[in-house]
């Protein structure tokens, strides 16, 4: 059996994903999947603190216990933003590699955004996908990818993750009128160019992969087999209902998760950023992303 463990050490979350790769098919089956909120880039930050560091390696010893278990015989480890830039990310990779033996790789923006279209091509039909944004909203950056007649014409990963955007906008309970408009404005500076490539290929489809599109799927989402259709007036007025409260609120509400109560409304507010700007008619939500796609790699390198 040719079973594979992907971690993807993302700048908020720490995932992992077993698979036993099916070759002849072209397809895998799930063993086993499992993710923590380590938070890495806590509150922002360019470095790895003690306390984020301790939580990265007591995850890793647990996904360790995972791999072990379900006998896998390939381990990908996957770095991203915020072992991109943070200060100390070698001193982090070298004790990862001393600790339990296993060898990051840091991939830049282009190739995580790349893995995600990979990954999203395994669930999203492809009368979605042909023409459309997709988006990967992570704690140090947001990854974007326009496709045209099925074909990406423009990969790009953005500095905007939402720790960071929490760190220099969000820091009322609730977020206050002006910390939002300096946020939009922000959105504006960085992404506007992004919204003309929309308008100028008539995109009308996104699609949002994990994280805080996760959330709205399991509030709105009409279920499918791979992937989810979620209502866009719906999500817009859970959106404005949610961005309303505050921490505590949000931590009390039934339909925010805990873990994500105090990055969720940067997040929601960077996903209606874009609904308003673009003429997005169809939003839909994907469960798989980067994991999948680098599972590709090693399907196709033994067919």
């Amino acid at each position: 059996m040719d079973i594979t463990a992907i971690i993807d050490l993302g700048s908020n979350t720490f995932h992992l994903l077993i698979v036993e790769l099916d070759h002849k098919r072209n397809r895998f089956n799930t063993l086993f999947k499992s993710r923590e909120y380590v938070k890495l880039a806590s509150e922002g930050k360019s470095y790895i603190d003690s306390e984020a560091w301790m939580r990265a390696m007591q995850c890793l010893k647990n996904f360790c216990d995972q791999i072990e278990k379900n006998k896998a015989t390939r381990v990908i480890a996957i770095g991203t933003a915020m072992l991109r830039k943070a200060s100390n990310a070698a001193e982090f990779i070298l004790a990862v590699k001393q600790s339990y033996a296993i060898s990051i790789q840091v991939i830049d923006g282009v190739q995580e955004a790349q893995y995600i279209f990979q990954g999203v091509r395994y669930a999203v039909p492809d009368k979605f996908i042909n023409n459309s944004i997709i988006i990967d909203i992570g704690g140090g950056s947001v990854e974007c990818i326009v496709v045209v007649n099925g074909k990406p014409i423009q990969i790009e990963s953005f500095p905007i993750g939402i720790a960071i955007l929490k760190n220099q906008y969000h820091h009322s309970e609730p977020i206050q009128p002006d910390e939002i408009r300096l946020l939009e404005n922000h959105l504006e500076s960085t992404l506007g160019s992004l919204v003309s490539l929309l308008e100028s290929y008539h995109i009308d489809t996104l699609i949002g992969c994990s994280g805080t599109f996760e959330v709205l799927f399991e509030n709105f989402g009409e279920y499918s087999s791979q992937y989810s259709a979620l209502d866009i007036m719906n999500s817009l007025r859970f959106i404005q209902e949610i961005t309303s409260l505050n921490y505590q609120e949000r931590l009390e509400h039934p339909a925010v998760p805990n873990s994500r109560a105090d990055l969720i409304v940067v997040a929601l507010l960077l996903i209606k950023w874009f609904l308003e700007k673009s003429a997005i008619q169809h939003l839909i939500y994907s469960p798989y992303a980067l994991k999948e796609g680098v599972i590709e790699d090693f399907l196709v390198e033994k067919t």
